[in-house]
Parts: C-alpha cells; sequence; structure tokens
C-alpha cells in the first residue's frame, strides 16, 4: 500500500514538473533572447558545440557577475505559465533557490541547495537539488535535481539561460525530465531615506 501511494505521488509531482509548476530553474525566454539588445549571436551559440578556445575568446571574461540575489521568471514549455523563482549564488560557489509553488497538498519540496562554476566570458553553469516529501508524515519521496547554463549580460544586472530538470525516485532513479528557459533580474539595494 505504501509503495503505491510513494508512487503515486512520484507520478504526481512529475506531472506538476512536466506542467510547469514545480521547476526551479532556468532558462531563457526565446522572446527575451531575440529581444534583448545585449543577446548577440555568440551569446545565443550553444556551449556544447563550439570549441573552447573560441568560447573563451568570444567576450569579456567577469568570474563573479553571478554573484549575488536575482528575481528569475521561469519559462516551460506551453502551455503552463511560466512561474517565479529566487536564487542566491554566493561567492564561494553555493548556490540556493526557492520556487512559486513549492507546497501542493500531498507533496512539498525543500528549498534547492547546490553549486555553481564559471565557464567562460560571463557564463556560469549550475545544479541544485531539493528533496521531495510527503507533506502529510515527511516521508522521502523523491528528489529534483537542476542543472543549467546561465550567461549575464554586459550590465550584469540580468540573465538569460536554460535548464534540465530531473524528478528522481528514492533510489536517484530518473522518473521525469524537462527542460525551459529562464530570465533574471539582480534584487538591488534599496537604501531607506
Amino acid at each position: 500500500m505504501r509503495v503505491n501511494k510513494t508512487l503515486s505521488s512520484l507520478l504526481a509531482v512529475g506531472m506538476l514538473l512536466l506542467l510547469g509548476t514545480m521547476v526551479d530553474a532556468q532558462r531563457a525566454s526565446r522572446e527575451a533572447l531575440t529581444k534583448s539588445p545585449s543577446a548577440s549571436s555568440a551569446d545565443l551559440k550553444s556551449p556544447i558545440f563550439t570549441s573552447k578556445p573560441e568560447r573563451e575568446s568570444s567576450g569579456v571574461t567577469d568570474k563573479k557577475a553571478i554573484i549575488g540575489s536575482w528575481l528569475e521568471t521561469v519559462t516551460f514549455p506551453e502551455p503552463q505559465p511560466p512561474i517565479k523563482s529566487l536564487s542566491t549564488f554566493s561567492a564561494d560557489g553555493s548556490l540556493i533557490v526557492g520556487d512559486q509553488g513549492a507546497v501542493t497538498g500531498e507533496t512539498a519540496f525543500t528549498p534547492g541547495h547546490g553549486a555553481w562554476v564559471h565557464e567562460y566570458g560571463r557564463t556560469f553553469s549550475w545544479t541544485s537539488v531539493e528533496i521531495i516529501y510527503s507533506h502529510a508524515d515527511g516521508s522521502l519521496i523523491g528528489y529534483l535535481k537542476v542543472s543549467g547554463r546561465y550567461t549575464v549580460d554586459g550590465t550584469g544586472n540580468a540573465y538569460t539561460g536554460n535548464f534540465h530538470a530531473d524528478i528522481l525516485d528514492p533510489d536517484g532513479n530518473v522518473l521525469f525530465s524537462v527542460e525551459g528557459t529562464n530570465a533574471g533580474t539582480r534584487i538591488p539595494v534599496e537604501l531607506l531615506p
């Protein structure tokens, strides 16, 4: 009985993820990429298919441009509307994320914890993990693992990127996957008058 309930919860979480209500993370929408005045053809090339020397020479390097806290708009495949997420990239390479919709009737997600690295120019890769658990009794349901790549624009106050998210069972087996886009805006300090 408990196995069926856990499997049902995992399937529900997977469906929510595929519908775009549970992922933290990360790709800029195509509209944002095509309308952004700072997006160049070099920004739109996939680093996977670009040689390392070409990637390194494609722009200004700022290994710390991602450090800070960001408000993000996460975009999924249609028909799901975008959601909001918060991310904080620390100087020591750690990452903390939190998402809109992280608690449902039967399941809850912890904040995501992870790490980030500088790749080249103003481009960064990261991975975060969230624990998925039963809202009713706290039992482990599985994990949400998200990996992505962001490129910070020339102002240092916005980024765009992509993500791949997996829902894993308690043993680490992938049950569902989804990809999407993200656009982030730096959260600035607002001084009191």
